[in-house]
């Protein structure tokens, strides 16, 4: 329906002014009407339910075979999809991609729409084990972990920020003996990837057109993006491209977006591979496990259950696990290659010892600080409408994924020399309904911590924890291949107290970008209330703010190091630096589950360049 709307705008735009008006009013009817439809489907809250193999299949021992691929890639999200794009470019291998979700439905296309795709049904459902240090506020004091079900993975769902981290990321990363994966060895894939198309604070020299992922500034910005950029002059934080040369400072967005519509890896690789006959893609497609000899320990093919029935699928050259740092750890565990006590409690037959799942990252978001401005908003036009903007121009609001501006700030408890930020600050704007469906926050928090702005202007400044010294693990609960696995994402449990530390400074550093000269003549207040659970602590002191960070905390999805990338000397490693699992020939893992350090930034932009990495990678060794 969207695409056909979509389609219809783009005729009108170069058509005469004499359109029918009421064709066009029916229209716009029907998109806010999807759109509403929509909004209400992905509210609905949805947590995954326990499922069972033997419930699912008739009979176990029943496997098709589906023959043989030279390669078979499992999981079509963000490294997955460029793998399958650059893989089916050599017309003399067959490629079979499994993705257990669906198609992204034409929805997901409208920025706006982001806030509504994190709990809704095209992620898993998963949430953390109950946490000990953070999520004291929600409900079972459980964190919902994001992750997508759906073709495209978390390109087709995400905020669409790319952000590429920190040079000193990369650089800590191919310090661990990992030659290959410093930042001068990183920026030309990124660049390789992008077609950038930017205003004048891009710094052209790290950037370039051309590439298949459409990158731009949002088409829409509020007046409280140009207050803040002058707040942040006002405490020393200057404006930057925030992929370009200086990595402190606020700047506009940067999106996975063409003409104000998301730009995902469906879009940007998938369907450039056209009527390729050498690329298989079949959705809804669970992979069970990965088939390894017992003794050879050479990999042989995978197990996957399509619409209540199992096949087997044999690949001759390699299997490829993209299925993200959650399920490609699950995955690894349900085939034997893991933690010999953790395989042997759940009876599953172990054949390699891996730190698979023990090395669990992400980044920790603070929400509680939340502010209004004392003004009502200003009324648009009677005449204008955002659908017709959104649909006609490809401008307006719905272009917009509500996030006004990113700030990128080293608190006073970094202890690193050079300019790395160990703090994102990321503005939200009029999201609470979703924001709070999204963060599976307590009910009675919910009523009365918050206050709904209705016709004022309010935002939030969500501080994000870029490095932290906490790390959790995955584990089976079952040999299920469909039963979740425990997540314990275990943050801000670090014994010296580092993380909560950095994340204080960061609160005080928001509270001096709201008392600037720029941010007070707007009126703004806080709209936070004390929190009941923190009442023994004097409001605003270090203590309390402690306290209210440990339950308004939240995790991020940017799960990172489940099958930790290290060299053979690394007890913790999975795979090595090509990307190869330890001790298995013919099995490659390619995602952020092997992200050895923690990431400055959001991860989409990197899953792109570790799967332009991968395919190279590949086609060096196949094809010398």
């Amino acid at each position: 329906m969207l695409a056909k709307l979509a389609f219809f705008y783009t005729v009108l735009r170069y058509a005469s002014c004499s359109y029918p008006f009421d064709t066009v009013d029916q229209y716009v009817d029907q998109f806010e009407k999807q759109l509403g439809k929509f909004k209400q489907q992905c509210l609905t809250n949805f947590e995954f339910k326990e499922r069972y193999l033997s419930l699912e299949v008739d009979n176990a021992t029943d496997i098709i075979d589906l023959g043989e691929y030279d390669f078979v890639i499992v999981g079509g999200g963000t490294s997955g999809s460029v793998i399958a794009n650059k893989l089916s470019e050599v017309p003399e291998w067959k490629i079979l991609l499994l993705e257990a979700g669906d198609n992204p439905p034409e929805e997901v296309k409208v920025p706006s729409m982001y806030n509504y795709l994190k709990s809704g049904r095209y992620t898993w459902g998963f949430a953390t084990t109950a946490q000990e240090h953070s999520c004291l506020g929600m409900n079972d004091r459980k964190c919902a972990v994001p992750v997508p079900k759906v073709l495209g993975g978390s390109s087709s769902i995400n905020s669409m920020i790319y952000t590429r981290g920190n040079p000193r990321d990369y650089d800590l990363w191919a310090d661990m003996d990992l030659k290959g994966w410093c930042w001068a060895s990183m920026l030309p894939y990124f660049k390789k990837l992008e077609d950038a198309h930017l205003d004048d604070k891009c710094d052209n020299k790290y950037h370039r057109y051309g590439g298949p992922v459409h990158v731009e500034h949002p088409r829409h910005r509020s007046e409280l993006l140009h207050h803040l950029l002058k707040a942040g002059e006002e405490v020393g934080m200057k404006e930057i491209d925030l992929n370009g040369k200086e990595h402190i400072g606020f700047g506009v967005p940067q999106l996975m977006a063409k003409e104000g519509k998301r730009i995902g890896v469906v879009d940007a690789y998938l369907k450039l591979c056209g009527q390729r006959k050498n690329l298989d893609v079949k959705l809804g497609s669970e992979v069970l496990k990965v088939i390894v000899g017992e003794h050879t320990k050479e990999t042989s093919g995978v197990e996957f259950l399509h619409q209540g029935q199992l096949y087997s699928v044999r690949a001759s050259k390699e299997v490829i696990l993209s299925a993200g740092a959650i399920n490609t750890a699950k995955l690894l565990l349900l085939s034997g290659l893991g933690p010999k006590e953790d395989l042997d409690e759940v009876k599953v037959n172990h054949l390699i010892d891996l730190k698979v799942g023990r090395n669990l990252k992400d980044h920790v978001i603070f929400n509680g600080l939340s502010y209004m401005l004392n003004q009502t908003e200003s009324k648009p036009p009677c005449e204008y409408s955002e659908s017709t903007d959104y649909l006609r121009n490809g401008k307006g609001p719905l272009t917009s994924p509500g996030i006004e501006l990113i700030g990128f700030i080293k608190t006073n408890r970094s202890k690193v020399k050079q300019d790395a930020p160990d703090v994102e600050i990321f503005v939200t704007k009029d999201i609470y309904e979703q924001r709070l469906v999204n963060l599976r926050l307590k009910p009675d928090l919910q009523e009365t911590l918050f206050t709904s702005p209705q016709h004022k202007q309010g935002f939030t400044l969500n501080l994000m924890l870029l490095h932290p010294k906490s790390k959790g693990s995955l584990k089976l609960k079952d040999n299920d291949p469909l039963c979740q696995p425990d997540i314990d994402l275990n943050s801000l449990s670090d014994e010296d107290e580092e993380d909560i530390d950095t994340l204080l400074a960061g609160v005080r550093q928001v509270q001096q970008l709201i008392e600037t000269d720029e941010v007070q003549k707007l009126g703004v207040k806080a709209n936070y209330k004390k929190l009941p659970a923190c009442n023994k602590h004097e409001f605003d002191s270090d203590d309390y703010w402690k306290c209210a960070i440990r339950h308004l905390s939240s995790n991020a999805g940017h799960v990172t190091g489940s099958a930790r990338m290290g060299s053979p000397n690394d007890e913790r490693a999975v795979v090595d630096l090509k990307l190869k699992v330890h001790g298995v020939s013919g099995l490659r893992v390619a995602d952020d589950s092997v992200i050895p350090v923690t990431i400055s930034g959001h991860l989409t932009a990197l899953k792109l360049a570790i799967g332009e990495r991968a395919s190279e990678l590949i086609l060096e060794e196949w094809l010398k």
